[in-house]
């Protein structure tokens, strides 16, 4: 949820401020985690394979390819 316009006619509403902190923290970690955890990764890239042209990430992770391989992360 990174709408600006969103957030900022919810914190007008009375959403505290902290929300949005936290939600993005968490976004954040869920991030990271794709990038270093082969298991996160995967579940990401099944979830949007269709997007992905016939699932071409979870087959390069499926066939070990290493996750700081720059395609990989760019895909």
């Amino acid at each position: 949820m990174s709408n600006r316009n969103l957030i900022a006619l919810l914190c007008h509403g009375g959403v505290l401020k902290d929300y949005f902190m936290e939600s993005l923290m968490k976004d954040q970690e869920n991030t990271r985690g794709v990038f270093c955890n082969r298991r996160a990764a995967a579940k990401v890239a099944l979830s949007y394979g269709g997007m992905d042209d016939d699932y071409n990430t979870f087959k390069m992770m499926s066939s070990y390819i290493p996750l700081e391989e720059s395609y990989l992360r760019h895909l």
